[in-house]
């Protein structure tokens, strides 16, 4: 008769290995900041980011972390008023799910003047601090201060 081991059964012929205790993981706060640092210092040293900005990546067990570094706003340059971005009728329209047609009847009928007329095959553009309180108002949809597009 053979000894009864207890324990996990060996594996090809070796003993199990022992019982360690293993310590609990790191909280995820904490792996991401390290991961997120991991990913900063694997950009080069005194790096200026390009104007279009750049990513770095570093990846742990089943969690990775991404950080898009781009340069800051210059303090000569204002950053573009919301309000102030341009769009096309059929943008407008897309907003309150309507066709352009259904906005151009309304011109001479509250729809605000464009920004910019087009011609020659060139779509006006309306800005949207202007078309905004309009279509919510006209089609009553709540929409956001700064254009989804932009």
């Amino acid at each position: 008769m053979h000894p009864v081991a207890s324990g996990p059964a060996p594996h090809n012929g070796h003993p199990a290995a022992p019982d360690t205790p293993t310590s609990p993981p790191p909280p995820l706060e904490d792996l991401v900041v390290d991961l997120a640092a991991q990913a900063l210092r694997s950009l080069p040293a005194g790096m200026v980011a390009p104007p279009g900005g750049c990513e770095a990546a570093a990846r742990r067990g089943g969690v990775e972390v991404v950080v898009r570094v781009r340069p800051a706003a210059s303090p000569d340059e204002p950053e573009q008023d919301p309000a102030g971005y341009l769009l096309t009728l059929d943008q407008c329209a897309a907003c309150v799910r309507r066709q352009k047609r259904s906005l151009e009847n309304y011109s001479g009928r509250g729809l605000p003047a464009p920004r910019i007329r087009g011609n020659r095959g060139q779509p006006s553009l309306y800005a949207w601090g202007d078309m905004r309180p309009w279509l919510e108002k006209t089609f009553g949809f709540r929409l956001p201060v700064r254009f989804p597009g932009s």
